[in-house]
């Protein structure tokens, strides 16, 4: 919903039958009484989708620019796109190969976009690698430049994991490789040993 005009509304839905591939991204001017198609699925923008399949269900983010409500950010499964009525869905985050178009990486599984509340150009996007930021997500609109902004945070979501007798760990994670961790590893600093 718009922040500034609460009759301008946004939303998505997925189609479960195909795996959670994009349904459609609706757009209302009217607080919901009247509905236009901006967005769907097709051989040329398939945000929920990679060559692992769609994954609608678990990435999925929409979010209205607090700034500027003609302009939306649509997260999915490797890339984020942002559209506005002038530009359509461009390509503003590439995960496999971040030198296409020169966007930066941001991690695949798209959850959240937040704002600042004060400084409309600064949003953060939340992936399963972690919060990525942008400085400039309205006055570069939609080509952003991002950077993570997890270092130093110790956190990490394990599948599962193993200790031997001499309190080694190791343990695969969620899309951040296999990790090992020692009793003398520096403030439990992990060595990847596996993709």
């Amino acid at each position: 919903v718009s922040s500034t005009d609460p009759n301008k509304i946004y939303a998505c839905g997925i189609n479960s039958s195909r795996g959670g591939d994009l349904k459609y991204v609706i757009l209302s001017e009217d607080g919901g009484t009247s509905w236009e198609l901006i967005g769907k699925s097709d051989a040329s923008f398939s945000p929920l989708c990679s060559t692992l399949g769609c994954q609608g269900f678990y990435d999925l983010c929409l979010a209205v620019h607090p700034r500027d409500d003609n302009k939306i950010f649509l997260g999915g499964s490797v890339k984020a796109y942002g559209w506005s009525r002038n530009q359509g869905w461009v390509q503003a985050s590439n995960w496999n190969s971040p030198a296409i178009l020169g966007l930066n990486l941001v991690h695949a599984d798209n959850h959240e976009f937040a704002f600042h509340p004060t400084r409309p150009d600064t949003m953060v996007i939340c992936t399963d690698g972690g919060p990525y930021i942008t400085f400039n997500s309205l006055s570069s609109f939609p080509n952003s430049t991002w950077k993570p902004i997890f270092t130093g945070l110790n956190i990490t979501q394990f599948y599962d994991m193993a200790v031997n007798k001499y309190g080694e760990l190791v343990g695969g994670t969620q899309d951040n490789g296999t990790q090992f961790i020692t009793l003398t590893s520096k403030n439990n600093v992990a060595l990847e040993i596996s993709g």
